[in-house]
């Protein structure tokens, strides 16, 4: 088995396997370590048209660069598990071609899955702001 920092480097390399969008933002291994994680979110749903949500005010409002981090650490890692356990992907995948029956393909499958995963991502960093009032 290789070290974990691996398959992160290599699911960040390859967008295909975590992006929504057919622009991915641009994004690298070493840009998580050096806490550019909030452009990278911010990014990642201006792909999306969002652009009417004031992001950097929000995560600004939620976290410090670490926790910003771990959203999008957790978000990797996410994706990771998904391209890696075939168990865990194909649940998924069952699960979202309940909703979606026409667009039975991996690529549509890895994409709506990345979308909802960053979304569970960050949402789950803001219930930890509002715990901690």
């Amino acid at each position: 088995m290789k070290p974990l920092a691996d398959y992160y480097k290599e699911i960040i390399g390859d967008p295909t396997k975590w992006s929504y969008y057919d622009d991915s933002p641009i994004f690298s291994y070493e840009n998580l370590n050096t806490c550019d994680c909030k452009y990278f979110i911010s990014q990642y749903l201006r792909l999306g048209t969002k652009t009417d949500v004031p992001i950097y005010d929000y995560l600004n409002h939620i976290a410090d660069d670490k926790r910003i981090k771990h959203i999008v650490s957790c978000f990797f890692l996410g994706m990771i598990l998904y391209d890696k356990t075939p168990t865990f992907h194909d649940s998924i995948k069952n699960h979202l071609s309940k909703d979606h029956p026409r667009e039975k393909n991996k690529e549509n499958d890895t994409k709506r899955f990345a979308y909802l995963w960053m979304l569970i991502c960050l949402f789950h960093d803001n219930g930890y702001a509002i715990e901690n009032g």
